[in-house]
């Protein structure tokens, strides 16, 4: 979460576009815009709002994250007890064919996970109900309020600011500006590229 207040950022994205007094776009339309913005980021940046939150697991190898989880980043480790590894899951099978059969267990030694299915994951062995685990996930942006502050970092109020931008000339129900909308939409872009330059690929790598 930042320490940029919504109605701040809100403030700025007007200033961009010309309608301090509020003449074209409402507060409530531009405050939608944002939480939109956070949400388009999170699917750009899936470590633009992270979350490492203590899971309990359910039985069997199979673990659904929480629903407002994007993507996966990490099992790190047991809560209280062992590191926890990301494996290979078709060496797993090809080293234990039969590892999904195994007794369930409260201490898991290894996770697997694929790009494909972004929500779940793997765990070995097979987990007992209950397993305390140290879970790290990229998750969808809580909406906010005009008073609240942003739920992504202020790294992105650029970013929020252009998309709020592009919102507000491509949705003008009055004097739509194709131009205008196009070029916030490309600095959006840009800037989005920019910080994924800065920061390496999250992981995991998929199995």
């Amino acid at each position: 979460m930042g320490t940029l207040i919504a109605s701040a950022i809100i403030l700025s994205a007007r200033q961009a576009i010309q309608d301090l007094q509020a003449v074209r776009w409402t507060d409530t339309a531009l405050l939608e815009y944002l939480n939109e913005a956070q949400l388009e980021i999170s699917r750009y940046k899936p470590d633009s709002c992270i979350k490492n939150e203590t899971f309990s697991t359910t039985s069997g190898i199979v673990q659904q994250l929480p629903s407002d989880a994007i993507r996966l980043i990490d099992v790190v480790c047991n809560v209280g007890g062992s590191a926890i590894t990301q494996v290979d899951r078709k060496g797993l099978a090809l080293q234990n064919p039969g590892w999904p059969k195994e007794t369930a267990s409260s201490s898991i030694k290894a996770f697997m996970y694929h790009d494909a299915d972004p929500t779940r994951f793997y765990v070995y062995p097979p987990a007992a109900s209950g397993a305390s685990l140290a879970v790290v996930y990229s998750a969808r942006p809580a909406v906010v309020a005009a008073a609240d502050p942003i739920s992504l970092t202020d790294e992105y109020k650029s970013s929020l600011i252009h998309y709020i931008c592009f919102k507000c000339f491509s949705e003008d129900s009055m004097s739509p500006d194709a131009n205008k909308a196009s070029m916030y939409h490309q600095l959006f872009i840009n800037s989005l590229q920019m910080s994924d330059a800065a920061d390496k690929t999250v992981e995991p790598v998929s199995s």
